[in-house]
This record gives C-alpha cells, sequence and structure tokens, in this order.
C-alpha cells in the first residue's frame, strides 16, 4: 500500500516537473532577453517582432533569430505587386458598339496670375481755394435744382415758397451781373461793338457812310480799269444779268468788254466779241462771269459768277479791286495773245 503511494506520488512530482520545466525555460530566456536588452549598445525601446519570443499552445516556445534588415532583403528579392486585371469584355455590354476612349488628358501647367506692375503715383492735384467761383456757381444751381425738384414732386406751399425765393435771388444776381456788363462796355470804347457794326439807325447812317466811300472808290476805279463780260446769248442768267452790268457801268463809269462764248448776242449788247482764247486763257466755264482787268498791266482778277445784284455786283468788284492791289508786285493773270 505504501509502495502504491510513494510510486503515485512520484509520478506526480514527475508530471509537476514536466509541467513546471517549459514556464521555467520561458522564464529564463525573458530574464537572459532582459539582461541583453540592458546590455551596452544594444539597448532598444522599440519590439522586433523578428526577435520577440513567440509562444504556442502547449507551453512550447520558439526564440525567432534575429536577421539583420540588409541580409533579410538580399535573402528574399523583391517581388513586384501584381496590375490589376482588366474586367472581362462580357461585362462591359453597356458600352456596346461605342468602345471608343477618349484619351487622357495631358496635364497642363498651372495658370499664374500675371505679377501687377506696380501703381503709378497719383499725379498732383491743385487744390481749389476754399471760396472757389465755379464751386459757389455750382453750389447755387445744384442748390435751385433741388428745391425745384422737391417742389414738383411736393407741390406744398412751403416747398414752392422755397424754390420761388431762391429763384429770384438768383435772378437778381443775374440782373446785377448784366448791368456791369453794359456799364463797362458803354464806358470802353474797345469792347464796344456797335461802333463798328451798328444797329438801329446808326447802321443805316453806317450803311450810307458805307456806300458813299464805296460809290468813290469804284468811281475812281473806272478810270483804270475795266470790266470783262463773258457769257452765251443762248443763257437766260445772262439775259437777265445784262440789265444789271449795264446800270452798273452806267453809274460809276467802267467801260464793258462783252465776249460771247458761243457766237450769241444780248439785247444789251449786241456786237459782243468772240474771243474765244481769253476765256481758255481765264478758264471760263461758268457765265455770266465778270473779270476785273487794268489794260495797262494787262492784270485780270475774278468778280463774280452767275446772277447777282446790283448792291451785291458793287461789293464784289471792290473785292476784285484789292486783290489786283495784291498783285502789283508780282506777276498777275495775263491774257496771253488776247485783244483788249
Amino acid at each position: 500500500m505504501e509502495a502504491a503511494v510513494d510510486s503515485h506520488v512520484a509520478r506526480t512530482d514527475r508530471s509537476l516537473a514536466e509541467l513546471l520545466l517549459p514556464w521555467l525555460l520561458a522564464a529564463l530566456m525573458s530574464a537572459v532577453l532582459a539582461l541583453l536588452a540592458l546590455w551596452p549598445g544594444r539597448a532598444c525601446a522599440q519590439r522586433d517582432p523578428q526577435t520577440e519570443v513567440q509562444r504556442r499552445p502547449g507551453g512550447a516556445v520558439r526564440i525567432p533569430i534575429p536577421v539583420p534588415p540588409e541580409l533579410r532583403e538580399g535573402l528574399l528579392p523583391a517581388v513586384p505587386a501584381p496590375a490589376p486585371a482588366a474586367p472581362p469584355y462580357y461585362r462591359e455590354r453597356e458600352e456596346g458598339w461605342f468602345w471608343y476612349r477618349s484619351p487622357a488628358e495631358e496635364a497642363k501647367p498651372p495658370i499664374t496670375a500675371p505679377i501687377p506692375m506696380p501703381a503709378a503715383p497719383p499725379a498732383s492735384k491743385i487744390e481749389p481755394p476754399a471760396n472757389d467761383p465755379l464751386q459757389r456757381l455750382a453750389r447755387q444751381k445744384e442748390d435751385l435744382e433741388r428745391l425745384q425738384a422737391l417742389a414738383i414732386l411736393e407741390p406744398t406751399r412751403a416747398h414752392v415758397a422755397a424754390y420761388l425765393e431762391k429763384h429770384v435771388a438768383l435772378m437778381e444776381q443775374s440782373a446785377r451781373f448784366a448791368d456791369a456788363w453794359q456799364n463797362v462796355v458803354w464806358t470802353t470804347p474797345e469792347y464796344d461793338n456797335t461802333l463798328s457794326a451798328p444797329t438801329g439807325n446808326a447802321a443805316y447812317i453806317q450803311a450810307d457812310v458805307q456806300s458813299e466811300a464805296l460809290d468813290e472808290r469804284l468811281t475812281g476805279a473806272a478810270q483804270r480799269y475795266g470790266l470783262m463780260f463773258f457769257f452765251r446769248g443762248s443763257c437766260p442768267h445772262c439775259h437777265r444779268f445784262a440789265p444789271v452790268l449795264k446800270a452798273f457801268a452806267e453809274r460809276y463809269g467802267f467801260d464793258i468788254l462783252p465776249v460771247s462764248l458761243d457766237g450769241g448776242a444780248l439785247p444789251e449788247f449786241p456786237k459782243p466779241l468772240g474771243n474765244v482764247d481769253a476765256a481758255a486763257a481765264l478758264r471760263v466755264e461758268s457765265v455770266p462771269a465778270v473779270y476785273l482787268i487794268e489794260p495797262r498791266t494787262r492784270t485780270v482778277a475774278p468778280a463774280m459768277f452767275g446772277y447777282v445784284g446790283f448792291s451785291e455786283l458793287a461789293q464784289r468788284v471792290d473785292s476784285a479791286l484789292g486783290e489786283i492791289a495784291k498783285q502789283q508786285n508780282t506777276q498777275g493773270l495775263a491774257l496771253n495773245g488776247a485783244a483788249p
């Protein structure tokens, strides 16, 4: 009996020893690893799964051998990741015959905003004086328009009275300006335009004076100058103008040289000349035409074209006299080969 008990105790001790032995070995190995971690030059705070002790079910312990990374990379060649397989064609039935795909768009460089140029320094402005008359006049006009708009939109007695008061004040201001203007003109002859261009009774007097002076100039010019009259016998305007020209010549004493371009005659000038060369030299194209001529120097100046009245004919002949006076020191138009 005692022998059986002893054998049973022995077997129990042996079983406990077998069970405790792996745990003891694991604890010992953990202590050794802890000592190695604390060894100088081997301290490392991170865990390496390659050197970590792995425990398996049943108490077995697997201690892996640490392999350096460079050696581990040399032993196992790098294998590229497989490319994703294209889907089979029967799964793309939604595309049908429209199988074309647009090419991928090329990456475009980013659009950079242009660098703004530095702004030019603002030009210096001349500040108007505090009591600028232009600003005062503009404020008066603005105040009047504002009061007028208020009176129109809200025509109350007060609004209309305020507008009328402002309007009367500005009218009185304008009347004072007109009086001052007239006073300056009356007392300063160089500003009075009525002296050179009179109106009313003075205008009639001035016209008479000017007419007398014109008559004197034309009467004196008739002693030196003559009139060359170009016409056509078939021209109705020439028939109407001929009496005017004849009356003008008789009043001032001008000699008239009538020239017919078509060989026809006029009642006032029954025996015209047919000097076509003179018409060609003067480039006469429109009739009736009158030229002022000085026989001594054979200088010619155009006086008028077309039909004009007596007074206008006198003014145009007087103007032609001024043109010939300007040509005294120059060579004027000459009737080359034309008889006077």
